[in-house]
């Protein structure tokens, strides 16, 4: 996508591209927003394709615009800084949607207890954290396994319902990022 991306750059302003681009992530988060269980590998794999094209279209641009808005011989600085601040934000945005999946997970799944008139075998968020691990246990007995059946359904309903949430939030985000793409850095090149 970078390579297209910079090929399509020398008709359509660096700014717009990556609107686009942002617009294409949004479309497909908000496409996961629907994904439920027992959906076909399609229905995760289309909104998944289009979040990596949307992301992939303006990753090159990026690194480009990052060092064009300083003098030559501060090229390498403003792309060392550029891509350390990405890194960093990247693995940020990672561990507060892990935490906010957890969290959200477990507010939904005391709400679910307490009007269905459960009591939970467990603190709420160990229950959400044992849901979205993904790594064995060291130990013979699943500690997930010996949690009551219908708990376990709402947990799963509540997780599906945190994990529906976030897809909107960032939705909602990308197509922010979008305008505020599409505005300054059409200003900039008007200037």
């Amino acid at each position: 996508m970078p390579l297209l991306a910079g090929r399509v750059a020398q008709h359509i302003s660096p700014g717009l591209l990556s609107g686009i681009g942002f617009l294409i992530s949004a479309l497909g988060a908000w496409l996961l927003m629907g994904l439920s269980a027992d959906g076909s590998l399609w229905a995760m794999a289309i909104p998944m394709l289009l979040i990596g094209i949307g992301n992939g279209l303006p990753w090159g641009l990026m690194d480009a615009l990052s060092v064009s808005v300083v003098p030559k011989e501060r090229a390498g600085m403003a792309a060392g800084i550029f891509t350390t601040m990405r890194v960093a934000g990247e693995a940020i945005a990672i561990a507060v949607i892990g935490a906010v999946l957890v969290g959200l997970t477990a507010a939904n799944l005391r709400a679910a207890a307490k009007t269905a008139s459960l009591s939970l075998p467990q603190s709420a968020t160990a229950i959400a954290s044992q849901i979205g691990a993904s790594a064995e246990h060291s130990s013979s007995v699943d500690p997930i396994s010996t949690i009551d059946g219908a708990v376990i359904e709402l947990a799963h309903h509540a997780y599906t319902s945190a994990f529906h949430g976030i897809f909107a939030v960032l939705a909602v985000l990308s197509v922010l990022t979008a305008v505020v793409c599409i505005l300054t850095l059409r200003r900039s090149a008007d200037q």
